[in-house]
């Protein structure tokens, strides 16, 4: 649908970071359509890779993901579409993968026996703002 003809070229991009923004399994359906179809989105967005609409793209999908193999499927994409390639662009969506995932590991324990206590014990936050 994104790169169909009921879709303006403008607006490719921004539908493709929109949905990748909605959830954290929203984001990797939008990953895995870019990558999938990467071609048809630069044919799209009129045969520029290396724009700032694709950089931001590219940048906008991939700074929610947490995991550590996440860089190596971004280096991926990278090495498959060096014309994609904005060095600067890339490192970014690294660091951001890493910070996140770092965080994740840092903070696993707590979020899980605060999600634990407030959903599974009922018992809310404090502050929440719940009777």
């Amino acid at each position: 649908f994104a790169v169909g003809p009921e879709v303006r070229s403008q607006d490719t991009t921004h539908l493709l970071a929109d949905v990748a923004q909605t959830s954290s399994a929203s984001r990797l359906m939008a990953w895995e359509f870019l990558k999938s179809n990467f071609d048809a989105v630069v044919q799209k967005k009129g045969g520029v890779a290396a724009g700032g609409s694709m950089a931001s793209l590219v940048s906008r999908i991939t700074r929610g993901f947490a995991t550590v193999d996440m860089i190596s499927e971004i280096s991926s994409f990278f090495d498959a579409h060096p014309e994609a390639r904005v060095v600067r662009l890339e490192q970014q969506a690294r660091e951001s993968v890493l910070a996140n995932s770092e965080w994740l590991k840092r903070n696993h324990a707590g979020l899980c026996a605060f999600i634990d206590r407030w959903v599974l014990d009922g018992v809310p936050p404090a502050g929440a703002g719940l009777p």
